[in-house]
Parts: C-alpha cells; structure tokens; sequence
C-alpha cells in the first residue's frame, strides 16, 4: 500500500512542475495571440487550485480577443472576476512565483478593458433588457451608474413611445429609482384625466380619484363631480334630490344654492297644499329659515282648526302637548271643560311624551376634559320606564362613593309615589309623596338617615294651587313645625310662572330673595335673575333657542363666577353633547356626551 502511495504522490509532483512549465508556454501563446493553445493551455490551468487566477485571466483575454458575441463577452466578464476573487485567495509566495506573467494590476486593467468593450457593445444594442442583463451579470463594473442611466432613458424613451396608461405604468414599476418616474408619473395621470374627461361621468370621475390620490387633477375631479351632481340635482327638481346633494357636498357653493332653492320650493308647497306634513317637513328642513316663524303660525293654525273640529278635551290635550308654543294656546286652554292642566304640567308631559316617543330607554351621560377623549369617564346614567318616567339614576362622585335615585310611580305611570336616595347601597334619603282628589302633589314627606344636608332628618313640604292648577305656594316645615323654607309663585296669563317669592330660615335667620323668570314669544325662558330683599343681584342666568325651540345656549352668573354652556343635538333631536367653560379658568372646560339605549 505504501508503494501505490508514494507513486501517486510521485505523479502529482510531476505533473505540477509539468503545469508549471506549461503555463509559460500558455502565456507566450497568448502574447502571440496563438489563442487556440493559449485556450486549452488556460483551460487546463483552471483545474488546478494554485493556476486558477492565470487560467481564468487568460481565458477572460481568449474570450474577449477572439469573440464578437456579447454572451462570450459575458463569459470573459465572469472569467476576469473569477480571476481577481483567486488572485486574492494566494498567498504572498504564490503571488510571487507568478509575478512575472500577472499581478493585480494587469487583471485590474483586462478588467477594465472588458468592461469598456462590453458596454461599448451595450451602447449599440439600444436595448434596456440587454442592459439591465449586463447590470445584473457585472455588478462591479466601474460603468454600473452610466449603465443605469442608460437602462431608464431606453426603457422610458420605450414607454414613451407606446404613450398607454400601462406602458407607464409598467415604467414605473419595473424602475421606480429612475429619475424619468416622475415624468412618467405625470403622463400616466394626464392620459387617465383625458380618458376622464372625454366620459365626463361621475363614476369616471370617482374611479380617477380612487386610482390616481396623487395626481394634480383630483381637486379638478371632485369640482367636476360635484358640478354633475349639481346638474343632475337641478334636472330632478325635486327637494328630495336636492337634500340628497346638500348632505353630500354640505360645504359646496352649489349646496347654498340648492338650499335657497328647496326652501323656495318647500315654502311655495306650504303655501299651496296647507297640510301639517308639508309644514313639519319644512321646519325640520330648513330650522334656520327667515320664513320659519310663518311656516309655524300656518302649521299651528292648521292643527289648531283641526282641534277645534273635533272639540273634545283630548283632543286639546293633544293639541297643547304637541304644539305647547303656538299661540292659540291660551284659548286652547280656555276651550277645555273637563279637565284642565298647568303650563307646568304640560311641559312635563311634553318631556315624558318625548321620551316616550323616542322610545328612549336610558342614557348614560360621560365627562372629559375639554375634547381630551382619554379623560373620558361616565358620571352617570338614566333609565326611563315605558310611560316616559325616569325610574332610575345613579351618579359617581368617586371610585369609594357611588350614588343612587330610585323613583316610583303609580301603576299608571302617572304620579310618583317615592323617592329613595341610595350612598353605597344604603339608603340615605326617603321623600314620599301624596295627593288631592285632583291628582295634584299636596304633601311631601322627607327622611333622612345620615349626612342630611337640607333641613335636618324630616320635614314635610305643603303644596297648594289655584283654580287653573298653578302651584301657588310651597311650605317646609321641620320636625318641630317650624316654617323652614316658603316659595310663592305668580305667572302671566299664558300660565308661564313669572316670580317666586322664596323666603328660607337659617340659624334663626329669616332671609328674603326674589327669582324673576322672563319668556321669548314661543314660551321659553330666556332669563332668570335672582335678587335678595335689598335688590342686590345674587344670580343671573340666560339661555338661548334655536328656530325649533330647541336650547343651544346659557350662561349662569353667581358669586362663584359665570359658567358657560353650548348644547348639540343629533338628527333626532335629542340631545348629543354640551360643553361647560368658566369664564374665570379659560383651560377648565367640560364636556358632557349623551348616549342612548333604544326600547
């Protein structure tokens, strides 16, 4: 075995110095551009670990002497790398031995002049693929910047000929780094507008924005889509149509057109069919509306006749809780034989009726801070019984105080019974509540069991009214039947309560204050001012209504300073948020959302 050894190892040393001696020989065939046994002699040097760099570099000058061929100018590319990365894997004694015939510097240089003479060849092809191929196969040529110039121009220059919306965007997409995408860019969004324009359509219009966000001509897409939608409005002519576009486009200069127009159109239907549907249309259409005033006098004396038609006590009752500002109310009230109710309690049937209607089954009220939606907590709920009564509350004061109202009515859901105060689940206060044979509150009885902050831990209150169910007084007394607190009210002929008269006992104390409560036309309170018995004012409060008699405004003015607030409804009517600021602390607003649960 040892004998095949040594033989074995005898024949390799031989044939090593064989090479040796052979790639001079290569070489001086290459010098004498003898490429055919300069190409089997390099061919043969590339099998040897320790003659690679030479056989790669001598094939590298084969390849790129003896070819026209761009695929063997790449095999020539491939070679001088190859050449290059082997050069690099010797070791100094290596690199010595074969100083003679290459160094770096010589590979370096057949490099260089492949690569001029391959891109050469490049520049006459006029081809982006060949030159991205050429990118792709010699990523370290010294023209790889000029290579890709080249390759965006020819590939643009392609595109450009084409002139389609896809050869552009196929530009685009196969070179987003190249300069000329821009350009590109905007040819593509200018030939989709000219399709869009010559359609003229709002879905084309729609699909160009949908498709192009960042062309220069969406603003011009969408005033164009509003314009036909404009004209298309304006072809149907009907407030329908009109409503539909203004809810669309509600900041459009067409839209303040179309308003004026259908509030014309819907005062002229008012004016000509005079029905109560067409009236509430137009009321709710149009609440700020310089024609509202009339449209409602109409409706109120359509309704009105109606009522007096029918002629019956419900049929007034009716009447009042629906239309509680028209102005045939006094004699409404007048007309009504059997039963008759306070301006109060209308309104507080009004309330329940709304309630009811809206099949309102609680709401839970929430605070932040300002529009600081993070600060958001809920401070306290309602809930409300099929009759429209609140039957339940519950507030949180802290995370360790929790309060509860309890409200019980009579099973006809008419008059409340009891109210019951709950701190933490015990019960703090208890108020019950009894009755005259005309159905109006006459006593109420207080309880309460700690931390009684009113009048002490009982007192009743008496209750009287006149003729026209006005409460007229009312009186608490503590457990000792001493008079604690008095009210004593007036009101105008409208029934609306104009002055409380409110006397209150403190520490032995007997003090005087005079609440004066001021209307607008439609029955609302616009002011109440309160002043003690020197006619010093204590507080002042004024509120503010929109055309549909609905609150959007008030201000409260005491000792502690004034506290201002501004109420949003939703397409309901009920009310969707309301903003507090003081006026002493401009950063200490509050803002309160309404949430509803339906029946």
């Amino acid at each position: 075995m040892a004998k095949y050894v040594f033989i074995l190892i005898l024949f390799l040393s031989i044939g090593s110095r064989t090479l040796a001696q052979n790639y001079k020989k290569t070489f001086k065939a290459l010098e004498e551009k003898n490429y055919t046994s300069a190409r089997i002699g390099f061919q043969q040097a590339q099998q040897s670990v320790h003659t690679k760099s030479l056989g790669n570099y001598g094939m590298a000058v084969v390849y790129r002497s003896t070819s026209l061929r761009i695929e063997d100018m790449y095999k020539a590319c491939t070679s001088i790398n190859n050449a290059k990365n082997n050069w690099n894997e010797y070791d100094e004694k290596l690199k010595k031995k074969y100083s003679e015939y290459l160094t770096e510097d010589i590979i370096n240089k057949e490099k260089n002049t492949i690569d001029k003479k391959l891109f050469g060849m490049l520049k006459k092809s006029n081809n982006a693929k060949s030159v991205q191929e050429f990118i792709e196969k010699c990523p370290n040529t010294r023209f790889k910047k000029e290579a890709l110039l080249m390759r965006d121009s020819l590939a643009y220059n392609k595109a450009a000929s084409f002139n389609t919306i896809s050869a552009f965007k196929a530009f685009i997409k196969d070179y987003p780094n190249a300069k000329q995408v821009n350009l590109a860019q905007s040819n593509l969004y200018q030939l989709a507008w000219n399709t869009c324009i010559s359609r003229n359509e709002v879905d084309g219009y729609e699909e160009f924005i949908s498709n192009y966000g960042g062309a220069p001509q969406i603003d011009s897409a969408k005033s164009l889509i509003i314009e036909l939608e404009y004209q298309r409005a304006l072809n149907i002519n009907t407030n329908d149509a009109f409503s539909s576009f203004i809810s669309k486009y509600p900041n459009s200069h067409q839209a303040e057109l179309l308003s004026k127009k259908g509030e014309e159109n819907a005062f002229n239907n008012v004016l000509k069919f005079e029905a109560i549907p067409i009236c509430n249309s137009f009321i709710s259409n149009y609440p700020q509306s310089k024609k509202l005033g009339t449209v409602i006098e109409i409706r109120d004396s359509l309704a009105f006749a109606e009522t007096k038609l029918i002629n019956t006590n419900k049929a007034y009752e009716d009447f009042l809780f629906t239309y509680p500002n028209a102005v045939q109310v006094p004699l409404a009230l007048s007309l009504m034989t059997e039963r008759m109710y306070s301006r109060v309690e209308i309104n507080k049937m009004i309330a329940k009726t709304h309630i009811k209607t809206n099949k309102i089954k609680s709401v839970i009220i929430y605070r932040s801070k300002d529009n600081d939606t993070s600060s958001k907590i809920i401070e306290s709920r309602k809930t409300y019984d099929i009759f429209g009564n609140l039957i339940y509350e519950t507030e949180e004061f802290s995370p360790k105080t929790k309060k509860e109202i309890k409200y019980i009515f009579d099973d006809a859901g008419d008059k409340l019974i009891k109210k019951m105060v709950f701190i933490n689940d015990k019960i703090q206060e208890l108020t019950e509540y009894e009755y005259d044979i005309k159905g109006l509150n006459n006593l109420s009885n207080y309880q309460c069991q700690f931390d009684c902050k009113n009048y002490g831990k009982v007192y009743n209150e008496t209750l009287k009214y006149d003729e026209k169910r006005n409460r007229i007084s009312s009186i608490k007394y503590n457990y000792s039947s001493e008079k604690i607190e008095a009210h004593y009210y007036s009101y105008d002929f409208k029934g609306n309560r104009i002055q409380d008269s409110l006397q209150t006992l403190v520490n032995d104390s007997l003090n005087y204050f005079i609440i004066t409560i001021n209307y607008n036309g439609q029955g609302n309170i616009i002011q109440e001012l309160k002043e003690n018995s020197k006619g010093e004012r204590l507080s002042v409060s004024s509120y503010s209504y929109d055309g549909l008699g609905k609150l959007i405004t008030s201000s409260t003015y005491d000792a502690s300073g004034t506290i201002y607030r501004t109420y949003f409804y939703n397409s309901k009517g009920l009310l969707e948020s309301e903003y507090l600021n003081y006026e002493e602390y401009k950063d200490s607003g509050i803002r309160h959302d309404y949430e509803y649960e339906f029946r």
